[in-house]
């Protein structure tokens, strides 16, 4: 039986529209075409190239956008790592852009959990210990971010579902003047970042789901609130700290509750479901068990 092939492609760019680099954009996209076509092992899927993008944001980079999307939907195996440097011209993709490619690859062969597209920008409010995207198998078996893994507290499990609608909204509620006053301040790398928001606002008044290029372009960090109190708790008094908050890299932070009304949906009373799930049948997830029987 013939081996399936492994389906290939390659991504090139170029930072102007010149015409001396588009020479040099030329010869990257036929190199790349034919190094793979050359190998029997390979199928060609085709070379992604933005011509006249900086490499240093994702916004606008239609071709680098649209491999990701392949990238999600299966359509691509292996991704040729590109690099042309000439007079020290800014890298193609960076690092963490083409390591997240690989991220996407890596996950539709593996059962590792869902991080795409969160990945470290959600940590646990407790331990600091980037939270997990996965499925849990309790109450109705919803998608939550979880903390665990080497190290981890394992205390805090929040459903995923209410984070994104607070992240949409923190999007969709951004206050545009505050933001065009930090476009005309000193602080140039705030004012760089608050006029790529503005840009992408303009274009995208609203987002429908959560996208890694417009994550990674506008967003430092999402925090938790200690989430110190169940709603039971709260009743009797206290400060109400259920909050998400989003850290925008031109300076803004925009807090709003993670949606966490009830007392089923403390993350400490989640954590503790969970745990007591792998216990229960721990031929599922061994590792996990191990990660309880340890905090245990």
């Amino acid at each position: 039986m013939e081996n399936k092939k492994i389906r290939a492609c390659a991504y090139c760019r170029v930072s102007t529209a010149s015409d001396t680099q588009d020479g040099s954009f030329e010869v990257q996209c036929e190199y790349y075409e034919r190094l793979i076509n050359s190998d029997p092992e390979m199928e060609f899927v085709g070379v992604y190239g933005d011509h006249g993008k900086s490499g240093r944001k994702m916004y606008n980079r239609e071709e680098m956008n649209r491999m990701i999307k392949d990238c999600e939907d299966g359509k691509i195996d292996l991704i040729l790592p590109s690099v042309y440097i000439k007079n020290h011209h800014e890298p193609i993709i960076s690092r963490k852009q083409f390591e997240r490619c690989n991220v996407i690859l890596e996950l539709k062969k593996s059962t590792t959990p869902l991080q795409y597209p969160f990945a470290e920008f959600i940590r646990c409010p407790y331990c600091g210990h980037v939270l997990r995207h996965r499925k849990l198998l309790i109450q109705n078996c919803y998608t939550h971010f979880c903390c665990e893994g080497e190290g981890a507290c394992r205390e805090f499990v929040i459903q995923s579902q209410e984070v994104e609608k607070a992240i949409l909204k923190a999007y969709e509620t951004l206050d545009l003047e505050e933001v065009k006053r930090i476009v005309i301040s000193r602080n140039a790398d705030r004012a760089e970042n608050a006029e790529l928001l503005l840009q992408i606002k303009e274009k995208y008044p609203s987002f429908s789901k959560i996208d890694y290029w417009w994550m990674d372009d506008l967003i430092e960090r999402i925090d938790f609130g200690f989430h110190s109190h169940t709603d039971s708790e709260l009743k009797k008094g206290g400060i109400d700290d259920r909050t998400v908050s989003i850290h925008w890299k031109c300076g803004i932070i925009t807090t709003l509750s993670s949606g966490v009304l009830r007392d089923s949906q403390d993350p400490r009373h989640k954590a503790e479901l969970w745990d007591a799930y792998l216990l229960r049948y721990p031929s599922q997830f061994p590792k996990l068990v191990e990660e309880v029987r340890k905090k245990k």
